[in-house]
């Protein structure tokens, strides 16, 4: 399975994304390490860290990673609501596991905060008790326009989950995340599609505009979410478990600079069985807006 991470960066991406209205779905990475922490302990440790927040029900799943610290981890936490360069009080217990992942059940009260980037994970060693790395948990991108009857109706009743693309012949909708952060010097974001068709080809594209106000329109077996000096950004051919991935590196090809917003979606094949016949299908759709 393709792992989700999330990573704290030392700098801070300001994102302000306006999202269609049916967006449930929030992702959000960062880069955790030493340099974080106040004061900094120069440790060598580093660690990821991937949020999804689903706004509907108020809950955050979380993945978190570390390697390198000095010293054996005693505590993980969520922090907020501070930026970074200052300290805030424990929102979350992540526990010690290593890697960790978890949900947790955030309070509607936190989350214009949580989504402006206030919060920040937190590991604890035996050998910096206080916290060792660290890191902001920044938002990245919205799912938009998913097939799940949030917005345009799949083409012939078959939508899909919360934030998938419409039904395919799987019986799931294709489903499009990122990983990394949206940092264009860093270039490190990374696109993973799962649930799509083994073996079918698979297209990754952007584009400037949001297909009818972020509804979309239906097109093969799916809904077409991305348009506008469309840029193809590869050809994937998902393994045995349906699951495909593009970059990190994409920056270049992609044409995109900081403070850029692009629509991105993958298109794939699903010629034998597909619910709607026509042979081809559309995961959900991410909104993103790009960092210096």
């Amino acid at each position: 399975m393709l792992k989700r991470r999330c990573t704290a960066a030392a700098v801070v991406l300001s994102l302000a994304l306006a999202a269609p209205a049916s967006a449930d779905l929030i992702h959000f990475f960062g880069h955790v390490d030493g340099s974080q922490e106040v004061p900094p302990t120069g440790s060598p440790g580093t660690g990821t860290c991937d949020w999804v927040m689903d706004t509907a029900s108020n809950t955050i799943s979380y993945h978190v990673q570390s390697q390198g610290t000095n010293g054996s981890i005693i505590a993980q936490h969520f922090h907020g609501m501070a930026p970074p360069g200052q300290n805030a009080n424990i929102l979350h217990n992540i526990g010690t596991g290593n890697p960790a992942s978890g949900m947790w059940f955030y309070l509607e009260a936190q989350e214009a905060d949580i989504i402006a980037g206030l919060t920040y994970v937190n590991v604890h060693t035996t050998t910096n008790s206080g916290g060792e790395i660290r890191g902001q948990n920044l938002l990245t991108a919205r799912v938009y326009c998913s097939g799940d009857g949030t917005g345009t109706a799949c083409p012939c009743n078959n939508a899909g989950g919360a934030g998938e693309g419409c039904k395919n012949s799987s019986g799931s909708g294709g489903v499009l995340a990122p990983f990394g952060s949206a940092s264009v010097g860093l270039d490190d974001m990374r696109f993973d599609a799962s649930s799509l068709l083994p073996g079918q080809p698979a297209l990754l594209f952007a584009g400037l505009n949001a297909v009818n106000n972020g509804d979309g329109v239906t097109f093969g077996d799916g809904l077409r979410c991305a348009g506008g000096s469309v840029v193809r950004l590869g050809v994937r051919v998902p393994d045995a478990q349906g699951e495909a991935s593009w970059g990190p590196g994409l920056s270049g090809q992609g044409g995109w600079s900081g403070g850029d917003r692009r629509f991105v979606q993958a298109w794939y094949r699903d010629p034998n069985g597909g619910p709607c016949g026509f042979g081809f299908n559309l995961s959900n759709g991410l909104d993103i807006t790009f960092a210096p």
